[in-house]
């Protein structure tokens, strides 16, 4: 017991250390109640049975129950970048949390989504696991972390994080990385300005364009086609080289 209390005082101090200390307290205390030499027996036996069991508790959570363990909640997931939800948390579980203590959620900067234009996230970034009775895990969001939703049409992206701890009261789990992937929802429109146009020869103006919506991330390009169903002759009444690439840049 004086071993135990020693070790407790040389160890190196975690958020649950005081509350280790004060069971520790608590626990001398019952043992040194329990070596008084008894005025009257009957009423001492009861007593030493509570007393027991006080003990027993005690141990019980010091030994079997105080360990807390720490995992992402998912190994993958996704949702369309307008929604961004289904966003990985903090797994807790364990026992009972005498203090405050935290962990560390890492960028691991591997993945193909850009942090400040795709998604919200400052790290290595410290989430607060508050004292409390874990015995029935619990789900903690991960501070700061937002999809950015945007007009650009852009492949799936994903984001990789790392968990990590320096409290030794705490235990990871398995799951210490996870992959989100941002699903684009967003396209590029392009059609005709008009459905039907016309005028005076001598003028040749008010001519079909194409009318684009949306942010082209990458240059692309359309064709189009003279369909030949039109009564006017190509080279006699207009000029125009079938089919024609249009290219649409960057914007």
């Amino acid at each position: 017991m004086f071993l135990a209390f020693f070790v407790i005082l040389i160890a190196p101090k975690s958020p649950t250390y005081t509350w280790l200390l004060y069971k520790l307290k608590l626990i001398v205390l019952v043992m040194s109640t329990l070596s008084k030499k008894p005025s009257n027996p009957s009423r001492t036996a009861v007593g030493r049975g509570n007393i027991f069991f006080v003990l027993f508790f005690l141990l019980g959570i010091g030994l079997g129950f105080g360990q807390i363990n720490v995992e992402f909640s998912q190994a993958v997931g996704s949702d369309v970048e307008a929604n961004g939800g289904n966003l990985p948390e903090l797994i807790v579980s364990g026992g009972v949390l005498g203090a405050d203590t935290s962990v560390t959620v890492t960028d691991a900067g591997t993945g193909t989504a850009t942090s400040g234009t795709d998604y919200a996230f400052t790290s290595p970034q410290v989430v607060v696991i508050p004292a409390a009775d874990y015995t029935s895990p619990s789900n903690l969001p991960i501070t700061g972390l937002s999809i950015i939703d945007d007009s650009e049409v852009e492949p799936d992206e994903d984001i990789v994080f790392s968990l990590s701890t320096s409290d030794g009261a705490l235990t990871l789990g398995p799951q210490t990385t996870t992959t989100y992937t941002i699903n684009n929802d967003d396209s590029v429109t392009v059609e005709f300005s008009q459905a039907t146009g016309a005028a005076a020869e001598n003028v040749g103006d008010n001519l079909p364009t194409l009318f684009i919506t949306g942010t082209v991330t990458n240059a692309s390009s359309v064709t189009v086609t003279d369909a030949g169903t039109g009564t006017a002759t190509s080279g006699t009444d207009y000029a125009f080289t079938s089919p024609q690439v249009v290219n649409i840049p960057a914007g």
